[in-house]
């Protein structure tokens, strides 16, 4: 009888689990989140940058070519992902825990240009053309504004 009540109670433990453990052969939650954020920015880069720019480029080759990248930079087989996210698909509990913690993946910021002399010397001439340039419109401006006044106030 206590072995019965011990299996039960093991039975409903393993039964109100939350979430499913991943089986084998299936990436963890936390690899499949950075191979599914690299996999969206691949895609966005092909939409925005390769394909629309070339019409003459073969998509779906072009495309598992990128891919493939983001596969061998994860180590994984293309095998490997489509199991993954098949699985993954037939637990929506899983898929919606790893979207929304791709969605937060903080992106890198941008690379700050280096400044060096060269960069600034050129940056402070193109200012002083720039100022010279502005001085030589407001003295015209007043010549302009002088010669008006003369032909008003001569007849």
């Amino acid at each position: 009888m206590k072995t019965f009540i011990a299996a039960l109670l093991v039975f409903i433990l393993a039964a109100c689990s939350d979430k499913p453990a991943t089986p084998a052969g299936v990436l963890p939650p936390e690899k499949m989140k950075l191979v599914m954020y690299d996999m969206m920015r691949t895609g966005e880069f092909l939409s925005g940058y390769v394909l629309y720019k070339d019409t003459s480029v073969n998509k779906v080759g072009e495309s598992m070519k990128w891919y493939q990248k983001v596969w061998d930079i994860h180590k994984i087989t293309e095998a490997d992902f489509r199991k993954s996210y098949d699985w993954y698909q037939k637990n929506p509990q899983m898929m919606a825990a790893v979207m929304d913690s791709v969605m937060v993946i903080p992106t890198p910021p941008l690379a700050q240009p280096k400044t060096d002399s060269i960069h600034a010397v050129a940056v402070d001439t193109a200012q002083r053309k720039l100022d010279s340039g502005r001085q030589i419109l407001l003295r015209n401006r007043e010549r302009v504004k002088d010669s008006v006044r003369r032909k008003r106030m001569l007849p």
